[in-house]
């Protein structure tokens, strides 16, 4: 399966059927189905797929439009990566030097993919990787209620893995940097009021 994104102009299924039939003649027709503002395509084989990967992009001239092509998946049809980094997380209360703590304390910043434990059992410090919107808003310092008592707890970030991207329809797979300081609705963005966890 193959995900075929229009990048400039427009174009219909049936457009896209004829020219690719046309320009890259298979023996019978290629079967396009509309995927949201893309589509998708039917390949006879892998080697064929990768082939049109390979180009940078397609001019369909007939149309005025150009498309690019990718393997299908459902990562294929992101709008945006989320940053991905390694955080420390200081001053946390005993009762939250647990997997389920950490995890707890990783979702106020974003989605947690990961719980260092060899650090946790062995040096009782709380080390996340975690998914965020914009790593300029990760707080430095969240206030949580672990009842009865209020925490100043510290957010550092240890490591970028990976940086994020959101598509703009232009660029190879239309992707273009998810940059920090612009990105509206951030995961940490509003979190100036004590949150409560409970234990």
């Amino acid at each position: 399966m193959g995900l075929v994104k229009v990048v400039e102009g427009s174009v219909t299924a049936e457009q896209l059927e004829q020219d690719f039939t046309f320009h890259f003649p298979r023996g019978s027709e290629w079967k396009v189905s509309p995927c949201g503002t893309d589509f998708i395509l039917q390949f006879p084989n892998k080697e064929r797929l990768q082939e049109l990967i390979n180009f940078p992009e397609l001019k369909l001239k007939k149309f005025g439009a150009r498309v690019e092509v990718m393997a299908w998946s459902s990562q294929a049809k992101a709008k945006a990566r989320l940053h991905t980094v390694w955080l420390l997380v200081e001053n946390v209360p005993e009762e939250m030097l647990n997997y389920h703590g950490a995890c707890e304390l990783g979702s106020l910043i974003g989605a947690v993919e990961e719980v260092d434990m060899e650090a946790l059992d062995e040096r009782e410090m709380v080390r996340l990787k975690v998914h965020v919107m914009s790593i300029d808003k990760i707080p430095s310092v969240l206030e949580i209620v672990v009842k009865p008592f209020l925490y100043d707890i510290s957010f550092k970030v240890e490591s970028i893995v990976e940086e994020g991207w959101a598509t703009v329809g232009s660029g190879k797979n239309g992707k273009q940097d998810l940059v920090n300081e612009n990105v509206e609705g951030a995961d940490c963005e509003a979190f100036s009021d004590s949150r409560n966890i409970s234990t």
